[in-house]
């Protein structure tokens, strides 16, 4: 009975502001509208289990976390994904990934290099904005993409989007399309095809399709890459000097993250997304900028802050790289 009691408590108390009002508000902040009233009353369900989730975990984050990491530290609430169930959210992830592929494949790093404290690769033209893979397990063709369009942006080859779906379609050697794959054999894909094509020529659906690569429109490719060892230091002088890094994570714990410092107590290490790091700070507290593929209205507008030289959700267990 006690128990029972506690938990209606927090229910109640969770509720800073009217829940129906916050509905309205995050519909109107995201542009959400449904189908008809049984689906929007469906929706509302889901947000309010959604937001008294986030708000435990925001509470407990800030026990946790604000005497080490500050203003900086994890925070959790409303985002676009607060409409969506917990199985929809893993339809995001990687449900069905293929074997871990061979590690051997790895790239040289130049040792004792003294890097900056402070990296961006956005502030230097190559990175293209946010993408949204939707409800497909696509995010390693994401992650892929966006290093190819790094890498041949800083080889002066203009920056361009590329096509994630023509790997979803095309890359059938050993990966699950919208179940599953990794960035460095969606890399071997693109070099043994000589190129990706244009988003605008191979738009992205979201579904596992069939394969229309149209060579004629390729304009982005890889010919050297590979992984760049556990060492996060390294992984950082590898990036300066050549470009954003393919990580894969354990995101199962990121739906309603808002901002802050993701620290690696708040994540496991069990890998099912692939992602994008595009920078990182040294200074106190230190941390990697990370892109996701879940949309501006995720995060801090698309991005996620993982903690620095702490293998934060995996990060460091399958880094890699490509040139073009």
């Amino acid at each position: 009975m006690f128990l029972l009691f506690c938990v209606f408590l927090y229910s109640c108390s969770a509720w800073n502001d009217d829940p129906i009002s916050l509905w309205n508000q995050f519909k109107a902040d995201h542009n959400k509208t449904y189908a008809d009233s049984a689906e929007e009353a469906h929706r509302f369900n889901v947000f309010k289990s959604n937001y008294l989730v986030a708000m435990e975990m925001d509470e407990e984050s800030e026990r946790r976390y604000s005497s080490t990491h500050g203003a900086m530290r994890v925070r959790y609430g409303i985002n676009g994904l607060m409409d969506m169930t917990p199985e929809e959210f893993k339809n995001m992830l990687m449900n069905d990934m293929p074997p871990p592929p061979n590690n051997t494949r790895t790239l040289d790093i130049e040792t004792g290099v003294e890097i900056p404290e402070t990296w961006d690769w956005r502030t230097h033209g190559v990175i293209t904005g946010v993408y949204n893979q939707g409800q497909c397990g696509s995010c390693w063709t994401f992650s892929a993409t966006e290093c190819v369009e790094a890498a041949t942006a800083i080889a002066g080859h203009g920056l361009n989007s590329l096509a994630p779906q023509q790997i979803v379609d095309c890359d059938d050697e050993s990966q699950h399309g919208c179940s599953g794959g990794w960035p460095v054999q969606a890399w071997e894909y693109i070099q043994s095809v000589g190129g990706q094509d244009l988003a605008s020529c191979y738009p992205y659906t979201g579904t596992d399709g069939a394969c229309h690569f149209n060579p004629s429109c390729r304009a982005g490719t890889v010919n050297s890459f590979g992984y760049l060892g556990t060492n996060e230091y390294n992984v950082g002088v590898w990036m300066v000097a050549h470009g954003p890094v393919s990580i894969c994570v354990d995101a199962s714990q990121w739906q309603y993250y808002t901002g802050g410092i993701m620290p690696p107590t708040a994540c496991g290490t069990a890998i099912d997304h692939a992602i994008q790091m595009v920078g990182y700070v040294t200074s106190s507290p230190s941390y990697w900028i990370v892109r996701n593929s879940w949309g501006t209205a995720w995060g801090i507008g698309g991005y996620i802050n993982l903690e620095y030289g702490a293998n934060t959700c995996g990060l460091a267990q399958y880094a890699a790289g490509a040139e073009y």
